[in-house]
């Protein structure tokens, strides 16, 4: 996160280009949704070394899908990002950009 952010700081001061400092930004907003301070070892990783806890994957896909149901950290999280991915999908439907979108990247 500190070196996506220094580069987008470069990036910005010298080309007036936006685009890392905006992955930057999703990454930040990405770890504090995942609330990684929970979890320093992965968090600053390697700091406290280089292996990860096990993790039981037992019906994983069960327990996914249980937590997306009935824990508002994980669904609260999940709505927000459907409906900027919905209005993002309409805006681009709206202007009749969406191959403009695939083949560039950006809204122009």
């Amino acid at each position: 996160l500190i070196l996506l952010t220094v580069a987008g700081l470069y990036f910005y001061r010298r080309r007036s280009q936006t685009w890392l400092l905006s992955l930057s930004l999703g990454t930040v907003t990405h770890l504090i949704f995942d609330q990684m301070w929970r979890v320093p070892q992965t968090l600053f990783w390697p700091r406290f070394g280089f292996a990860f806890a096990r993790a039981d994957i037992n019906d994983w896909i069960l327990n996914m899908l249980d937590a997306l149901l009935t824990k508002p950290t994980v669904y609260v999280p999940e709505l927000m990002g459907a409906v900027i991915l919905t209005w993002f999908a309409g805006t681009l439907l709206h202007r009749r950009k969406i191959s403009a979108f695939i083949r560039y990247g950006r809204i122009q």
